[in-house]
């Protein structure tokens, strides 16, 4: 059994989602736990939006924007919760207040001699400590951040509470003061400003730089004038005699020590990270006892490093994981050395997963430092196509984990963008009408960068990332990307490693500077599309260019037509596919989603201005790619199956072979099917297709069967056969037929597919003969079949048949089947609006929906009419005329009454006619009574106009027998037949 198991999940902050309650006593300590010692917890607390944002992310991949009310009933939690901390903070203060005066009341009724001016200080402190926490509050609230405001100005408060109750000790000792009270304001003062210190870098971003020393010493100066000033003050006189004496000197130099001493230790919070350290030690000692665990804690005591004992609660290698969750220290910058080779060994075994982890030891522990070393340690040991794929997981999860996990530092001689662009700089033209269009053009071009800039808010180390190394430039590419620094992400994404997710990144980006250059996306005809990886690994955001493309597209049509009503779909067309954009916005990856963002911005500025503005007319005559007539031979999508392709391919891929059934009524696009996927797949799967031939009136042999499957074969693998192989063929036909197949399968490391059509040759037929009534012969073909895909392993068979089951061969029991119905009214929109990549044309929604209407989803009806209508346009364009590219019903009944059409249709026509045996009067009757109503007939009303002139039964084999050949269907309890067939049916 193998040692590894899976990754333990870190939940450092499990119990922010328990609420707080006023009345429960517990709850103010753990507040005062959350201030002092997890000031990360009370940022979720008081702001669960975002954290629920972070939940409903990791449980959901693809999570989608919440509504309006969810979002609403996370703003209404979010300011209870507000509320709720507001008001327990505010009875710490009142509490704290109380027990001042009480005390100063005491030492009053205790002492009568005592110094009114300390007394006063100390009963003032816990006031003063409300006043300054309302300020406090107050402006953060003005800086639109009521959380933050809510935590430091209470803690504002407290820490000044504490400090003024220090002035009681004058009441106890007149002789208190001097360098004792120095000491002691500096340690309190100091060792606040630290925790504050803390508490704000933790609140307002983790990933900001805590305080450095520097800060600490301007606070002593200062802490040391304050007790200068409290010194000289006189309360006699209410005055302060600023005279420097040997005792003032020398209170202040010790104040400003310990004010250091104090901010340094506040800050780095060495005995959060002892408490912890023991904390931890104890609890794994609490669950030694088991063997297993045992060797983790030899030689180890209570108060020893993590190390051992860690290793059982974190090592991916562990033999079992300890039921604890890491008592880790929550605000210390004290290294835990172990930590960073736990989470190295995390990164090296799941990378994505170990993210997870990452992103909770970041935000809920201040082990920034260590965190940053241990991801770029292991992120320059990956490949280099690791790293890039490696980095975009991590650009993914940027919601919930800070950039500066994975920035590299900058050295003084590192290769950055700003030394790139200093190289290309281009030299200024000596022209000076030339000089000026340049300059034109570069402001404009800086003007949309600002604009698509205008949110941005964190750039820091801009055009100053280190590029000296593959990880480097990544992490650069990315985070330039993502900050819209387009130009900058096209200069780091250069010199990458050539990998499909670097091709795809690289025109991405060269895409997205492209369009920011182009001066108007309706006229510039020189803007150049990047070729749709067949498999992208970034799909939301070719998808998004795609949608991009068409509004282009239709932006230019709109300018083509004279007809308001064209001009208006156009129009709305393009509007629509804006529409998709931004409701599929939180589908795009993270990089991507900024700039795609802004570019949207942009767009629909410009889309408003297209009614205002004039373009001349241009001629743009399409290639008709509407196939009906033979099967698809080039990569033109057969719009409207892609998730049988799906299961096609999965059938077919290594390591999941599986015989497929694939079938279908004539005409419905079978054969372009593996067409399609033999274009698509054919660096995974090797196809190879032959026909069972049609034997015409006379019988079929098994030696023609093979002979075209090994005429076939041999045409696939660009050979011609010779004299001599077809001799050998002939003295030993199903020997050679396996010899070569087998030879088939050895050159391709790909599975190879062989697809058998017509596949219904094999069996009987009503008014042929064929050698398929002896059931030996066809029994023995399909063992022969059978047998060949046992013994090899990349074999595997598709049969492609009209009929859906395939009975009684040894197939049968382990075919995945495939079963082509008629396109939905969705796919036929999808086929008109964009068959290929190069359509120019747009066949209006509502032209989209009558053509489904005519045809019922038929894709050859489909592609036949489609076909007609742009040939059409292309006749007029041809005649020099200027036909309007925007497609409507009218010009769709143009071409039905045509000649032209009714030759193109005469073929299906008869392929109807061979598979419905239309001469039988009951089919004939049945089908004419159900064209009568264009909105179709009822059950109980066809009985009745039949006059039950059928039995009932005959009736429900005739139209289960027509549903199946998808002649007629049932659309809310009525049978419907196609209008085109319709209109024939009834003239």
């Amino acid at each position: 059994m193998s040692l590894f198991r899976p990754i333990p999940p870190l939940t450092l902050a499990a119990n922010v989602d328990q609420p707080l309650s006023p009345l429960n006593l517990r709850d103010y300590g753990k507040l005062l736990y959350w201030i002092f010692f997890f000031p990360q917890a009370i940022r979720d607390y008081v702001g669960p939006k975002a954290a629920l944002a972070t939940i409903k992310a990791r449980q959901i991949p693809t999570a989608t924007a919440p509504d309006a009310e969810s979002d609403k009933a996370d703003q209404n939690r979010e300011m209870q919760q507000r509320q709720r901390v507001m008001a327990m903070m505010s009875a710490l203060l009142l509490l704290a207040l109380t027990a001042v005066v009480a005390l100063v009341i005491f030492f009053i009724q205790m002492r009568l001699d005592l110094r009114w001016g300390a007394a006063l200080n100390s009963a003032l402190g816990a006031p003063l400590g409300l006043l300054l926490a309302g300020i406090v509050f107050l402006v953060a609230r003005g800086q639109k951040q009521p959380a933050n405001g809510i935590v430091l100005g209470v803690a504002t408060g407290l820490t000044t509470t504490i400090i003024s109750m220090f002035g009681l000790g004058e009441l106890l000792d007149d002789h208190f003061l001097g360098m004792g009270r120095a000491l002691g304001y500096g340690f309190l003062s100091g060792s606040s400003v630290g925790i504050l210190s803390n508490l704000a870098t933790t609140l307002a971003q983790p990933a900001k730089a805590r305080p450095t020393s520097w800060h600490a010493g301007v606070g002593a100066l200062v802490s040391g004038l304050a007790i200068f000033l409290i010194n000289s003050f006189t309360p006699s006189d209410a005055l302060f005699a600023l005279t420097f004496s040997q005792e003032n000197g020398l209170a202040i130099l010790s104040g400003g020590i310990a004010f250091f001493s104090g901010a340094q230790l506040g800050q780095q919070r060495p005995l959060d990270w002892l408490l912890s350290k023991i904390r931890l030690n104890w609890q794994l000692f609490r669950f030694t006892q088991d063997q297993q665990l045992g060797k983790f804690t030899e030689k180890a005591t209570v108060f020893t490093h993590y190390a051992p004992g860690l290793e059982a609660l974190f090592a991916p290698l562990a033999p079992v994981q300890l039921p604890v969750q890491p008592a880790l220290p929550h605000v210390t910058y004290y290294p835990i050395a172990q930590l960073r080779l736990h989470v190295e060994t995390w990164l090296d075994h799941e990378w994505e997963r170990a993210l997870t982890n990452a992103d909770q030891l970041w935000r809920y522990t201040n082990q920034q430092k260590l965190l940053i070393g241990a991801v770029q340690q292991v992120l320059q040991e990956k490949s280099g196509e690791d790293q890039v794929t490696a980095v975009a997981q991590f650009v993914n999860k940027v919601g919930d984990i800070a950039w500066a996990m994975i920035l590299y530092p900058l050295n003084h001689d590192a290769l950055t963008v700003a030394k790139l662009q200093a190289e290309r700089q281009p030299k200024p033209p000596a022209d000076k009408v030339m000089a000026t269009t340049v300059q034109t053009k570069a402001r404009r071009y800086e003007h949309q960068r600002w604009q698509i800039r205008q949110e941005v808010t964190d750039l820091r180390g801009f055009g100053h990332l280190p590029l000296d190394t593959a990880a480097q430039k990544t992490v650069a590419g990315f985070w330039y990307l993502h900050n819209r620094l387009i130009d900058e992400s096209v200069l780091a994404f250069e010199g990458l490693p050539t990998t499909d997710l670097t091709k795809e990144l690289q025109a991405i980006a060269a895409t997205i500077e492209k369009l920011l250059h182009a001066k108007n996306l309706l006229v510039d005809a020189k803007l150049e599309w990047p070729e749709r990886p067949k498999e992208p690994k970034r799909k939301a955001t070719w998808d998004a260019f795609d949608k991009f493309k068409l509004v282009v597209r239709y932006g230019r049509l709109y300018h083509q037509c004279q007809d308001a009503q064209k001009r208006q779909d156009a129009h709305d067309m393009a509007a629509y596919q804006m529409e998709l954009v931004r409701k599929d916005e939180s589908k795009l990856p993270s990089a991507e989603r900024p700039i795609l963002k802004a570019l949207m911005d942009l767009w629909d500025k410009e889309l408003d201005t297209w009614q205002q503005d004039t373009r001349t007319w241009q001629r743009m005559k399409p290639s008709n790619p509407f196939i009906f007539l033979d099967a698809l031979r080039n990569r033109t999508p057969f719009v409207g199956r892609d998730g049988q392709l799906k299961e096609l391919k999965q059938a077919c891929s290594r390591g999941s072979l599986q015989p497929v059934l694939l079938s279908g009524p004539r005409n419905s696009g079978k054969s372009s099917l593996i067409i399609k996927a033999m274009f698509d797949y054919k660096d995974d799967i090797c196809f190879a297709t032959f026909h069972i031939p049609d034997p015409g009136s006379s019988a079929l042999s098994p030696i023609s069967v093979h002979w075209a499957m090994y005429q076939n074969l041999k045409r696939r693998i660009g050979e011609k056969i010779s004299d001599e192989e077809e001799e050998k063929f002939q003295a030993n036909p199903a020997h050679t037929t396996e010899k070569l197949i087998r030879e088939l399968c050895m050159r391709y490391k790909t599975p190879v597919v062989i697809a058998i059509g017509n596949i219904e040759q094999l069996y009987p037929h009503p008014t042929r003969t064929t050698y398929t009534n002896d059931r030996a012969i066809a029994a023995g073909l399909f063992a022969y079949w059978w047998r060949l895909m046992q013994s090899v392993g990349n074999l595997n068979f598709v049969f492609v048949s009209e009929a859906p089951d395939l009975p009684n061969t040894p197939f049968t029991s382990s075919l995945k089947k495939i079963h082509l119905k008629n396109l939905e009214s969705k796919d036929v929109h999808k086929l008109l609006t964009t068959p290929n990549a190069e359509f120019i044309p747009l066949f209006a929604p509502a032209t989209a929906e009558y053509i489904y209407e005519l045809t019922v989803g038929q894709p050859y009806l489909v592609q036949m009419i489609a076909h007609a209508v742009t040939d059409r346009f292309n006749r007029e364009l041809d005649k020099d005329n200027k036909p309007e590219p925007v497609f409507t019903k009218a010009d769709v009944d143009a071409v039905l009454e045509g000649a032209t059409f009714d030759q193109f249709g005469q073929p299906y026509v008869q392929s109807q006619r061979d598979r419905l045996p239309l001469d039988q009067p009951i089919y004939a009757a049945v089908l004419r009574t159900i064209a009568q109503d264009e909105k179709g007939i009822s059950a109980a009303d066809l009985d009745a106009a039949l006059q039950s002139q059928y039995p009932w039964s005959a009736v429900e084999l005739i139209l289960a027998v027509l549903e199946e050949q998808q002649v007629i269907r049932l659309n809310k309890d009525r049978w419907q037949v196609g209008e085109l067939l319709r209109r024939a049916l009834i003239n």
